[in-house]
């Protein structure tokens, strides 16, 4: 990479706030994102990788760091949404503990969040005054594939065995009576 398109990159993240952000860790279903983010208002925001289109994921865990400038936080929330739906969680917040001049936080914990595609998960800290903050976050969960298309007629088969009626979809059973 040329010395000039460090320089563009770095001016880019000068301008949007100093975030840095990998691609999601997905092994076979474990998933990971982490974020981090350093911003001079409150409240303070990092996002996560979107959702895959067609999938789903079960968050588990969320771990977060801040660190404030002469400041405290009141609050750190955990929300996703697509569109107009939107979901939150108020995470829990560990003791504050002085880092030199700053203050530094965590927050977060165990938790069940299922995420649609397209949903946009981020991590919000808020602070009492506006000043300078570094959040770091992870996410931890399940990556869940793609439901089942809406049945129609034509997909399912309603088969009678010695009395027994039993209604499949592909290889799923779904309706099974005497």
């Amino acid at each position: 990479m040329s010395l000039n398109k460090i320089a563009i990159a770095a001016l880019g993240m000068t301008i949007l706030g100093s975030s840095a952000q990998a691609a999601p860790i997905i092994v076979d279903k474990y998933y990971e994102d982490n974020v981090a983010l350093s911003c001079d208002t409150d409240p303070c925001s990092a996002f996560f990788s979107p959702v895959p289109a067609g999938k789903k994921l079960l968050v588990t865990n969320i771990a977060c760091s801040i660190t404030a400038n002469s400041s405290s936080l009141y609050m750190a929330e955990f929300t996703s949404g697509a569109g107009h739906t939107i979901r939150r969680e108020i995470l829990q917040v560990g003791p504050v503990r002085p880092l030199g001049p700053n203050s530094a936080y965590t927050a977060g914990g165990e938790i069940k969040f299922l995420l649609g595609p397209g949903h946009l998960p981020r991590v919000t800290a808020y602070l009492t005054s506006t000043a300078s903050a570094h959040l770091v976050g992870r996410i931890v969960g399940t990556r869940l594939f793609q439901a089942l298309p809406p049945w129609t007629v034509k997909d399912i088969c309603l088969s009678r065995t010695r009395g027994h009626w039993r209604a499949r979809y592909g290889r799923t059973s779904v309706f099974s009576r005497t």
